[in-house]
């Protein structure tokens, strides 16, 4: 089973990291740092939104896994 935050950049890592999110237990602006802990390079204003939209609901978990540019093997694709 894939860790939240662990800087794998699989599907399991990035559901599991959505569904803290949606669930309240990590903060979008927590998110935020742990992403850029990981080393995203996206700004932490992009990653706060992303988190927000998490939190909010406009994104579920599983678009965002599916959506999420993995490091190896390009996107994410498959059931979740």
């Amino acid at each position: 089973m894939a860790k939240a935050f662990a800087g794998k950049d699989n599907k399991a890592e990035e559901m599991k990291e959505a569904r803290q999110v949606r669930g309240g237990k990590v903060s979008p602006a927590q998110y935020a740092n742990k992403e850029k802990a990981e080393g995203d390079k996206k700004s932490k204003q992009a990653l706060e939104r992303t988190g927000k939209a998490l939190a909010s609901g406009k994104m579920t978990p599983k678009e965002y896994a599916a959506a999420a540019k993995m490091k190896k093997g390009g996107m994410v694709r498959g059931k979740c």
